[in-house]
């Protein structure tokens, strides 16, 4: 039985199907003992079995679908980056959030324009935390398609969050860096207090200048 894929969306959609029927232009490859088809991207391509199936165990087959598929495809296959970011749809539904990533990672590699990868490995990353990545994809998702009206909503949502993390690092170093210079001028009897910063208004410098 051929099994076909194309991109998932990350919405439900109608249950998944396969074809016993001829299938549009494809190169069929075979897999152990039953053939896989690599549907041909400038062809009509049937729904798939896509990545809305509801327990963790449908999951994880159809990831096993995905893998088998990048199996068997050739490295110039344009499909190759659909088939990473549908394994990723599974991933992110199975909370396997670094696997969204390494998956969406190389789906942005064959294809640097593809939205839906951008998307689902900027909702890892905020899941594990890294705002900094999830708000960068956020923005080329917005970059790449000004009406992505959820994109812009997260950037909205992470940058005033991701600004006051900003913040907060600078003012840590900045205090690590105090107590550090502090300990060696110590040494010597003085502190940083003892130097002061003067900007020249006419050239916008600093000098620093000692005093006791």
């Amino acid at each position: 039985m051929a099994v076909v894929f194309e991109d998932v969306t990350d919405q439900p959609e109608a249950t998944p199907t396969s074809t016993e029927s001829e299938p549009p232009k494809t190169d069929s490859i075979t897999y152990s003992d039953a053939p896989i088809v690599i549907p041909d991207p400038s062809g009509d391509v049937p729904e798939e079995c896509e990545a809305n199936a509801a327990s963790s165990s449908e999951q994880v087959a159809l990831q096993e679908l995905y893998t088998a598929a990048l199996e068997v495809a050739p490295a110039e296959a344009t499909q190759r980056a659909v088939y990473h970011c549908n394994r990723a749809a599974c991933s992110l539904r199975l909370a396997r959030h670094a696997e969204v990533v390494t998956d969406c990672s190389h789906a942005l590699e064959l294809d640097p324009t593809y939205g839906k990868a951008l998307m689902r490995r900027a909702a890892a990353y905020e899941a594990l935390d890294d705002l900094e990545h999830a708000l960068l994809d956020f923005d080329k998702a917005v970059e790449l398609d000004a009406g992505n009206s959820a994109a812009g909503a997260a950037a909205a949502r992470l940058r005033p969050v991701v600004e006051e993390r900003r913040e907060k690092l600078k003012d840590e170093m900045l205090g690590k860096l105090k107590e550090l210079g502090n300990t060696v001028l110590g040494k010597f009897g003085m502190s940083l207090d003892n130097f002061k910063a003067e900007k020249d208004p006419a050239t916008g410098s600093y000098s620093i200048k000692f005093g006791q």
